[in-house]
């Protein structure tokens, strides 16, 4: 693909990249994105703290976590998002609880 594009999503597959793949796709992401377009992720957010492992809404990611290791997959936390979302040169413009245990990232280019 040649860009640059106003808007790239991911849509329930940041978690199913390898972790170590991760900062890679990103820095596509960001290669294809026009200096003013957004990158726009839903998936799903591991808890970062045992306080929220009992909030209703992480019961997804929760149960994500006990059932796709065999496949690779592994979620980040809010934490592991953000910083991966930074190396790859990009600045967090919002983030929204969305449905029954997904979270939709807004992101820019720095």
């Amino acid at each position: 693909m040649k860009g640059p594009f106003d808007l790239v999503t991911l849509v329930q597959v940041f978690h199913e990249i390898r972790p170590d793949a991760r900062p890679m796709v990103l820095g596509e992401c960001r290669r294809l994105i026009a200096a003013d377009g957004w990158l726009v992720i839903l998936d799903e957010t591991y808890p970062s703290t045992w306080a929220d492992l009992r909030r209703p809404e992480n019961a997804r990611p929760m149960l994500t976590a006990f059932s796709e290791p065999a496949l690779g997959n592994v979620i980040p936390t809010r934490e592991e998002q953000e910083a991966l979302l930074a190396g790859a040169g990009f600045a967090l413009q919002s983030r929204a609880a969305v449905g029954d245990g997904f979270t939709l990232l807004t992101v820019q280019p720095k």
